[in-house]
């Protein structure tokens, strides 16, 4: 399973590397999720410095993770970042996906910390925020980013489950972003 996931991880670089060098987008529709983002909205905003319980996604593609202004991140998306971990529309929709174990893969180790609870199974819901929080974005994403499949990624990182959600939070965002 860990080999399964690392791999799936290092396609999803590769094909960021692809985005990032002016290859395909993202697929998904960013008025639908523009609506979609209402799933998000209890947390985060896109609006410019305004943080809540997370924070402002405000030009989030093409930033370094843990940067946000005026927000206070735990130490993984601080030291992720300086790791070189800058927001793409294809490390969103990897990240979304389940927040948690990505950076456990991305840190290589288990001891992370995050406030994002959501998982969103559902890759049409992943691919239409990305492709939203993509279009209202004037980042350019740095032409030193390295986003090749080794790049600070642990190739025996172990993929776990959330524990950190309530099991009456995983049912209601199961059943909201279930594949099936």
């Amino acid at each position: 399973m860990r080999f399964i996931n690392s791999m799936l991880l290092a396609a999803t670089l590769s094909l960021t590397a692809t985005v990032a060098s002016g290859g395909a987008f993202a697929e998904g529709d960013p008025e639908q999720g523009e609506k979609d983002f209402r799933r998000c909205g209890a947390c985060h905003t896109v609006d410019e410095g305004v943080n809540r319980v997370g924070p402002s996604l405000f030009n989030v593609i093409g930033r370094q993770a843990g940067t946000a202004p005026d927000y206070s991140f735990s130490d993984s998306y601080v030291t992720a970042g300086e790791q070189g971990l800058i927001w793409t529309e294809e490390l969103l929709i990897t990240y979304l996906e389940d927040p948690k174990a990505f950076l456990i893969e991305y840190l290589g180790t288990d001891d992370v910390s995050t406030k994002m609870r959501n998982k969103f199974r559902k890759l049409e819901l992943r691919e239409n925020i990305a492709a939203y929080l993509g279009s209202i974005t004037t980042n350019e994403l740095p032409e030193d980013v390295d986003m090749s499949e080794d790049a600070e990624m642990s190739e025996d990182g172990e993929m776990s489950d959330d524990d950190s959600m309530s099991d009456s939070d995983a049912e209601e965002s199961e059943d909201e972003t279930s594949t099936e």
